[in-house]
């Protein structure tokens, strides 16, 4: 009914006779003073507008006309403006009766969408449903900005009951994950030296996985193996890897491919082919394997081996309860996480690590794969899985 009777004016206002809306963005970095919100003032995706920067730039926007306010959203952490706004307004509401929180969870969507319905259930198939995305994005459950990122829950469902093994198993589809760290020119024992040496000096980590697929079901990565390395030559660390790779029979080889580790990515590549998937880190990449991983995890799809008191499990182990995480604002849902005490070494342990948590969190390149099943064997139709990551297809 309004064709050709609304116009656009320079670039964000859209007008329609006598009335006309006014878009701007919410970035730290714009400048919006000045506007003034007549009828309604609206604010989309507030949980990942700044407190700040609403309250000093647009919230004026509504005091000359006391125009209505609505913050529109999902949950994400108890911090941000869309939850503290909502606390303020049940508060009111449990003064004067009047109610000014709508909140509609995925389980009252689905009653009027089934199609939607039908769409979380495999979200949360895929994630589990206690995954940070889930809870937020569907269930309107607020989530701690920081803490601990592997709680007593996840690291019960990361316990496997197999033994470590050394040899591959015939028929069993192995993949290799690799953190990559910089080298010296003598290594000797990588926990001991990890101190020693240098406290700070990260180790290369290997992870083996053996894959597991079935017929309707997403893959199951059950880790088998590790080592760790502390400055090997690269040259050296080359020949060990490619000789693994054969050992396990791999189908895939991740490899951080970030610095130092560009050059022997490069050099693993031209030995081994498409075997290998460069991996180049940065805080989106870091923060969608951290998302992944913990999805892998909640569906019981990571399992490692029995503990054997062996050093690189006990120091696996202690990355994994000593692993931290911070939500970061905005848009993105960049999660940062690691292991962020002071290294130091206690004759156990080197804290202040987590080479082996990253090696394994590799998995989930490995669940941006396309895996397929026919019969009783597994064909794995390649893709490039960075790019499904970069797209968020989890």
């Amino acid at each position: 009914w309004n064709r050709r009777r609304y116009r656009r004016r320079e670039g964000y206002m859209v007008e329609l006779g006598r009335a006309r809306a006014l878009f701007f963005s919410a970035e730290p970095s714009t400048s919006v003073v000045g506007a003034t919100a007549d009828l309604l003032l609206e604010c989309d995706e507030a949980q990942d507008v700044g407190s700040d920067k609403w309250h000093k730039d647009f919230g004026p926007m509504a005091a000359s006309t006391n125009a209505t306010t609505v913050l529109w959203g999902t949950a994400w952490t108890a911090d941000t403006l869309l939850a503290t706004t909502a606390r303020h307004l049940e508060g009111l509401a449990a003064r004067d009766g009047i109610r000014r929180v709508f909140k509609y969870d995925a389980d009252v969507v689905a009653r009027r969408l089934p199609a939607y319905g039908n769409y979380v259930k495999v979200q949360v198939s895929r994630l589990g449903r206690n995954h940070p995305l889930i809870k937020t994005q569907y269930y309107l459950e607020e989530i701690d900005a920081q803490g601990g990122l592997f709680d007593r829950l996840r690291q019960a469902l990361m316990r496997g009951s197999h033994p470590r093994q050394t040899e591959p198993t015939p028929g069993a589809r192995y993949a290799l994950l690799i953190d990559v760290a910089g080298e010296d020119e003598e290594a000797g024992d990588a926990l001991e030296r990890m101190m020693l040496a240098n406290p700070r000096r990260d180790a290369t980590a290997l992870t083996v996985v053996e894959v597991e697929v079935r017929p309707g079901a997403l893959p199951v990565y059950r880790t088998v193996d590790r080592k760790l390395w502390l400055g090997v030559k690269h040259t050296a660390l080359h020949g060990q890897v490619v000789a693994l790779v054969r050992h396990w029979r791999a189908l895939w080889l991740v490899v951080d491919a970030t610095g130092v580790g560009a050059g022997l990515a490069s050099f693993l590549t031209k030995a081994l082919g498409e075997t290998v998937m460069p991996v180049v880190f940065s805080a989106k990449l870091k923060s969608d394997l951290g998302w992944g991983f913990v999805g892998i995890v909640e569906t019981g799809r990571y399992q490692d081996y029995a503990d054997d008191q062996e050093r690189e499990t006990r120091q696996f182990w202690y990355e994994v309860a000593a692993c931290q995480y911070k939500v970061r604002p905005g848009p993105g849902k960049l999660l940062k996480w690691g292991v962020w005490e002071t290294p130091a070494y206690d004759g156990l342990v080197a804290r202040g690590h987590d080479d082996l948590l990253v090696s394994a969190s590799l998995t989930a390149i490995l669940d941006g794969l396309e895996w397929t099943t026919t019969g009783e064997s597994a064909l794995i139709q390649r893709r490039d899985a960075l790019e499904e990551i970069d797209r968020g297809a989890w």
